[in-house]
């Protein structure tokens, strides 16, 4: 057997219980909707293979339906072998191109012209033999593709498990009867002897001439529908379309429907938002159908931005947020809708449920809910504090005229419409080496009323390269924020200040304008003066941290450890040592916890560094939180539950700032991280990622390749001094500008990029 299928059928599983009983659910039997897992956790592994299905075994909710896409196949000694690959085309889910590639053929399927490799083609017993499943999904990793996993047969699954059906008359035309197999299977015919628990086919005639025997082994039949309503069904000459339109018809041969998830909630493509869910559910349900619905992935765009990139809220409007509730997802992630299913609806607690108590992680933002909204605008910081987040936050730059704003970085360009007035840009187009090697329009290069009267918020999208953008449908509506503007909101609303202070040392040294000391004169502005409201202020610079105790500020004192791709650093024990004389907190950029395996994409093993925080009584904060699936190493799934989880039991992390606060405080209210209920009959276990434990499965434990050695992280730097004025100073002479500490610029230097390259 497969290493791999060795260590996931052993593998310990260090799991957190989460129990609820079946109440209040909209289903039509008021039963929990079912986890269908289509090809196991095919958003892993290579769909329909051995892992794929252990996988979603381990980690999904009890009774997890395996589904299976069937095919047919001849054996060179007669007789058909039903096998389970996705597609008709078998080059696009294993490496038959290579291993035969002169059995490439085309056929007419369904009136179109298809070319490829197909089961017709070639034996069961070479097939079996020769060719192995790949991943189908090129936006998915292919390491596993080297592991050579055999194409899996229906007869080794397991119950419950489920057979999908599509191009029977395909299968006819060509000698292959997909029905007569069916039957087989049904009567025990077949080397599985449990027959399926569902059978689904996109024909009618198949599942008419099924009833019967299906009926007496309990085989619920569920009519599936394809994703364009207007393709012909072969068995009728009706499309889709027409099909359902007549739902009591589909109640005389069928137990249920499976549709796309867009048959009942549809997305505007212009605007990538949902419109009104549509009535099919309740419809289906009154003429006494169980529906399921298809298409769940976690990493497939365009999400809707209902969603904020977050899997689990988009299960959650499928089954209880509107007031209805499917009977079943179909999903390539089945541990994250066993999430939404178990820790996220209410319906999953008894009304004797408490909820989670106890400790729990901070969440600060990271420029507000800059997921959703412009970053650092009045609305991503109104809904941030609607969420209920611990602190809003403001990365604080610098006009030209000393007035102090909200913006994710000095260059505007990022997250303003600066680009596109001409007279700013050409103006003001400048490269400052020390913070950017390429150019941009820098804040403390234009006074306030230029900012104020020209410019609005942009959304930062810092996963475009990838195609995946933020929703850009509020850029250019909100006015940037000064930090006076900040303060005021956060003191009426009564939200933690979160205040960061970035490139405080070598504007100082640069402009003569002295950030710090304009910071802690906003502060008492607004009546910030006590020191036991919640308040933190954070720097990459330790000078500013030193400054802000020299100005008698007596609130908690974070340090931002930065990294970058372009300039890196390696951390020592030491330097916390060092971090712990000026602060009291340190935020940790994901790089050096979830240390990536460059070759592989998943964790190469554990971080130490948290662990060596807490060793100088420092809090810890994990810097920061993303929803877009290019942010996650594969070992979460992209599933921010996942990931928020594992942080939180693998290294105890104290707090998480976030560009999606609403997946954060949803995450901290779930009811699988606390004491949660107090009676049920089922249960379920939020996985625990082990770092480094898929990593070494792909490796062999072998180590990855060391490149060259990081420079250590500079912590002490000299005293930051205030300005003699908050106004501009003449341009520091070159020997003034080589004569600054080499430090002071390599610290500025990686807080900037480390903005830029965070997805790296």
């Amino acid at each position: 057997m497969n290493r791999l299928v060795v260590a996931l059928c052993i593998l310990p599983l260090l799991l957190q219980d989460s129990t609820f009983v079946e109440a209040a659910w909209k289903t039509l039997n008021g039963n929990s909707p079912l986890v269908v897992a289509n090809g196991g956790t095919s958003g892993l592994y290579p769909d329909q293979t051995s892992v794929a299905y252990q996988d979603a075994l381990n980690y999904s909710l009890p009774g997890v339906i395996m589904s299976c896409d069937l095919q047919l196949v001849k054996a060179s000694v007669g007789g058909i072998q039903g096998i389970c690959r996705t597609n008709l085309d078998l080059d696009l889910s294993t490496n038959i191109k290579q291993v035969y590639p002169d059995k490439i053929n085309s056929y007419i399927v369904n009136g179109v012209n298809i070319t490829g490799w197909f089961t017709l083609d070639i034996s069961a017993e070479d097939l079996l033999t020769n060719v192995s499943a790949r991943q189908s999904n090129n936006a998915r990793t292919f390491v596993y593709d080297s592991f050579l996993l055999p194409i899996f047969l229906p007869d080794n699954l397991l119950p419950p498990y489920w057979l999908n059906s599509e191009n029977a008359s395909f299968f006819e035309e060509h000698g292959l009867n997909m029905t007569d197999y069916l039957l087989a299977t049904l009567q025990g015919q077949t080397p599985n002897p449990s027959p399926p628990d569902y059978i689904s086919s996109t024909e009618v005639t198949v599942l008419r001439k099924l009833q019967s025997d299906a009926n007496s082994k309990g085989t619920k039949l569920i009519f599936k529908f394809l994703e364009d309503k207007t393709q012909v069904e072969p068995t009728t000459n009706q499309t889709y379309g027409q099909i359902l339109g007549n739902l009591s018809n589909i109640a005389t041969f069928a137990s249920g429907i499976l549709v796309p998830k867009s048959y009942i909630w549809e997305t505007d493509a212009s605007t990538t938002y949902l419109t009104q869910q549509t009535t099919l559910v309740d419809d289906a349900h009154k003429a006494n159908l169980e529906i399921y619905a298809y298409n769940f992935y976690n990493d497939a765009y365009p999400f809707s931005y209902n969603y904020s990139f977050d899997p689990v809220t988009e299960v959650m409007h499928f089954i209880e947020k509107y007031n209805f509730s499917v009977d079943g997802v179909f999903t390539d992630f089945p541990t994250t809708a066993s999430e939404a299913i178990a820790c996220y609806a209410e319906s999953s607690l008894n009304t004797t449920a408490s909820k989670p108590v106890g400790s729990r992680q901070t969440v600060i933002t990271h420029n507000g809910n800059s997921g959703d909204y412009p970053g650092c605008s009045l609305p991503a910081y109104t809904s941030a504090i609607a969420m209920g987040v611990d602190y809003i936050d403001c990365p604080v730059q610098i006009t030209k005229d000393g007035v102090l704003i909200c913006r994710e970085s000095p260059d505007l360009i990022l997250s303003t419409n600066v680009a596109s007035v001409p007279n700013l840009f050409q103006q003001h187009l400048n490269n400052y080496p020390e913070l950017d090697e390429g150019s941009g329009v820098y804040s403390f290069d234009l006074t306030w009323d230029e900012i104020n009267s020209n410019l609005k918020c942009n959304i930062y999208s810092p996963s475009s390269t990838s195609g995946i953008d933020r929703d850009m449908a509020n850029d250019g509506k909100y006015n940037i924020m000064t930090l006076a503007e900040f303060l005021t909101l956060a003191k009426n609303s009564s939200v933690g200040v979160f205040i960061d202070i970035q490139n405080a040392v070598y504007i100082r040294q640069k402009k003569n304008l002295a950030v710090v000391d304009g910071v802690v004169e906003a502060m008492k502005a607004a009546g910030y003066t006590n020191p036991s409201e919640k308040v933190m202020l954070q720097s990459e610079d330790s000078s500013a941290l030193a400054r802000l105790r020299t100005l008698n500020v007596s609130y908690p004192l974070m340090y931002r450890i930065v990294y970058s791709t372009i300039a890196p650093v390696s951390i020592t024990p030491a330097d916390f040592v060092d971090i712990k004389e000026f602060a009291t907190s340190v935020s940790i950029p994901k790089k050096f916890i979830d240390n990536m395996d460059s070759q592989t994409g998943f964790i190469g093993g554990p971080s130490q560094v948290v662990q060596w925080a807490h060793a100088q009584n420092l809090t810890a904060y994990f810097f920061f939180l993303r929803n877009e699936n290019t942010a996650f190493v594969f070992d979460y799934k992209g599933d921010p539950t996942l990931q928020m989880y594992s942080l939180a039991q693998n290294y105890q992390m104290d707090g998480f700032v976030t560009d999606y606060p609403s997946s954060a405080v949803n995450y901290l209210g779930n009811h699988c991280i606390g004491n949660g209920s107090t009676s049920s009959n089922i249960k379920f276990k939020i996985p625990l990622v082990e770092p480094g434990l898929l990593n070494n499965e792909i490796t062999g434990g072998a180590p990855t390749p060391a490149g060259a050695p990081a420079p250590d992280l500079v912590v002490p730097e000299p005293p930051l001094m205030g300005a003699t004025s908050l106004s501009p100073a003449p341009a520091p002479v070159p020997a003034a500008a080589s004569s600054l500490p080499t430090c002071l610029f390599f610290s500025a230097t990686i807080s900037f990029l480390f903005h830029i390259l965070a997805v790296l």
